[in-house]
């Protein structure tokens, strides 16, 4: 007996779940580097916050919010990742919180100096 045929609807359903699980993966390793870096000696920042998902903070692009100190100020800067080019570029028209993009094994380095930047505009 054949196989029933599978709509694209069905198949492009299954890669979006994997895509999106993949993506909550790279967050939680996001998460952990940056709680590194705020535990770590240089103490980069005050706090780190994942937002969950599907809420009002990351409807707007927002998955994580970073508090640093600035010149005797604390700022707070938020911003987005994803792990699909194609979904940073459509994010980065929707939102205002920049949107990164975090393959998998990102550069660490670089992508710090990228968190930093966003409180460059205020030094």
């Amino acid at each position: 007996m054949p196989k029933p045929k599978q709509s694209w609807k069905e198949i492009n359903g299954r890669k979006s779940q994997r895509y999106a699980e993949f993506g909550r993966e790279q967050e939680l390793l996001v998460e952990t580097f940056l709680r590194d870096a705020k535990d770590g000696e240089e103490n980069l920042f005050i706090e780190v916050v994942r937002t969950e998902p599907n809420s009002p903070e990351d409807e707007q692009g927002c998955d994580f919010i970073v508090k640093r100190k600035v010149n005797d100020l604390i700022l707070e800067r938020a911003f987005g990742i994803t792990i699909s080019q194609k979904r940073r570029r459509i994010s980065k028209g929707m939102h205002d919180a920049p949107q990164f993009y975090v393959p998998i094994g990102f550069n660490t380095d670089r992508f710090l100096k990228k968190i930093l930047d966003l409180f460059e505009s205020t030094q």
